[in-house]
């Protein structure tokens, strides 16, 4: 859960108790690193191909947004696990939303650098919430739907940029 939840450290991992609990977790013989490959280092092939074609055909970057957003995929869940991290990696991508068509709804999925609250935007537009850096939503439409709502908020979510996070997002 702490590596899940942090995505390896990268968000949410600023408590010293964090620390802790994997301190006491490693002195009682856990492999931290045999862990971090296995959770977060692993993919099928499928997973991989697919996450190529992901970003490769389907990511959209709105640089003047600071976001990335990647759509249109019907693929279960394990399969896609992580995606809406990649676009994290490029200079300048605040916040990333992944969506991804369930059998009666859009599941998103949203992914932020910083103090950038994607769990607000989350709870505002796609009825769900989670972490300030982690959260999702389900939206009850189609998947066009979801995307212009995502890109009409766009213009609004600026104003939740802040100079740190502009800061963290050009490195």
């Amino acid at each position: 859960g702490i590596i899940k939840d942090t995505g390896g450290f990268h968000y949410n991992s600023n408590s010293p108790e964090l620390y802790r609990v994997l301190a006491s977790l490693m002195e009682r013989g856990v492999d931290k690193d045999r862990l971090m490959r296995w959770l977060v280092d692993t993919h099928s092939a499928a997973s991989m191909r697919l996450e190529a074609h992901a970003i490769a055909e389907r990511m959209e970057l709105f640089a003047d947004d600071h976001a990335a957003l990647v759509d249109r995929f019907g693929y279960k869940k394990g399969d896609t696990e992580g995606l809406v991290n990649k676009p994290l990696a490029i200079p300048g991508i605040i916040y990333s939303c992944y969506m991804r068509q369930e059998k009666d709804y859009i599941k998103v999925s949203m992914r932020s650098l910083a103090d950038f609250p994607v769990d607000r935007l989350c709870r505002e537009y796609f009825g769900g919430g989670g972490h300030l850096n982690a959260a999702g939503g389900e939206f009850r439409g189609t998947m066009e739907e979801a995307v212009r709502i995502f890109r009409e908020a766009l213009p609004r979510n600026r104003e939740l940029i802040s100079q740190r996070a502009l800061e963290y997002a050009d490195r």
